[in-house]
């Protein structure tokens, strides 16, 4: 096994929930032997050494994880992950799982076609298909940053950060300037597009300055998909700004074109970013948010397959395959993949590496 030496820097910030007394000053994971010394987070940088194989990971058996017990307040190794991280804390992981509790009522307002929503939705001719469409985005977003505050680190919030500019920027100069008649100039939505984007915004300043720490890479399958899924979501994304017709397998109005164009756009950015940082730290909410869009959307495509207009057809299988393939994937690596999926049992002291 070829053997490579990463060494990470990180120094603590507001806002993280600092695992030092979690995590060594000098950590080095080398053949399951855990060799440590202590450091206090406040007043020291931590540096974090551990032995990687070609593909990054540590070791070819063994994969321990430090997390901290914090009714003991000492290590405990974990045999089935491999990241030594930091959390995101309050004030503000509790602010981001608001932020998030609000996008996934939002997403059912629009799911359900709420009264409060339709009657604030400035778009005319916005179908129920839209509307499903938006639900969707809402419960992905909602999905990518609950995973970056419960499974993630500071850093993985850059990409969902980007997402929040590229999506609410644009669409805010979009209702500033359209004409009142086709949807333009609705006070509370451009209240509601500013907001968003001043949240990307902030959160991008905040998390930017994090490092991944993360060393496992996003597995190779995974990479490969998210390269597939960026490249339809720029042309998808493109052509529905330029008003192409017929990109979607439902009817759109012009402007309704251009704000889901700018919404696949924001996504492109935030699997560009996980492609530029393949770290699991990225892809994991990454494939969470997509498996939130693709339950959203799933049931709605397939009971539309016998009703849709012939000429959305391919377009409407194009789309379901996309969406049954993206959701295949990441409820594989999210939830049955041994090393990657969200729910695993935790282990106790006596534990011992499961494959001696």
């Amino acid at each position: 096994m070829v053997h490579l030496e990463r060494r990470s820097e990180i120094e603590p910030m507001g806002g993280v929930e600092c695992l030092q007394e979690t995590l060594p000053l000098d950590a080095r994971l080398d053949g399951g032997r855990d060799e440590r010394t202590p450091a206090t987070c406040a007043s020291q940088r931590v540096y974090l050494t551990q032995q990687l194989d070609e593909d990054g990971h540590v070791g070819a058996r063994q994969r321990p994880r430090l997390w901290h017990d914090p009714h003991r307040r000492e290590f405990v190794l974990d045999w089935r992950a491999d990241v030594a991280r930091l959390r995101i804390g309050a004030p503000v992981g509790p602010l981001l799982l608001g932020l998030a509790a609000a996008q996934a009522l939002g997403g059912v307002l629009f799911f359900i076609r709420a009264p409060i929503v339709v009657g604030l939705w400035p778009m005319p001719g916005t179908g129920e298909m839209t509307f499903i469409l938006l639900a969707s985005f809402f419960g992905a977003s909602a999905a990518s940053t609950t995973w970056a505050v419960l499974w993630g680190e500071p850093g993985s919030l850059v990409g969902i950060a980007l997402d929040y500019v590229v999506i609410f920027g644009p669409l805010t100069v979009l209702a500033v300037v359209l004409d009142p008649a086709r949807g333009g100039g609705s006070g509370a939505f451009i209240v509601a597009t500013l907001a968003g984007a001043l949240v990307g915004v902030v959160m991008l300043w905040w998390s930017w300055r994090y490092p991944l720490l993360d060393p496992h890479p996003t597995p190779r399958l995974v990479r490969g998909a998210f390269s597939v899924f960026l490249v339809a979501l720029l042309f998808a994304g493109g052509t529905l700004i330029a008003r192409v017709p017929n990109i979607m397998p439902w009817a759109l109005t012009p402007e309704l074109s251009v704000v889901t164009g700018m919404m696949f756009l924001g996504s492109a950015s935030y699997f560009a970013y996980g492609l530029v940082r393949p770290r699991w730290s990225n892809a994991g909410g990454q494939l969470a948010g997509f498996l939130a869009y693709d339950l959203v959307l799933i049931v709605p495509l397939v009971t539309r397959a016998g009703t849709v207009y012939s000429g959305w057809g391919i377009n409407l299988w194009a789309y379901t395959v996309v969406i049954v393939g993206s959701g295949l994937l990441a409820g594989w690596y999210l939830l049955l993949e041994p090393h990657t999926r969200m729910f695993r049992a935790r282990p106790s002291e006596t534990d011992t590496d499961p494959g001696a």
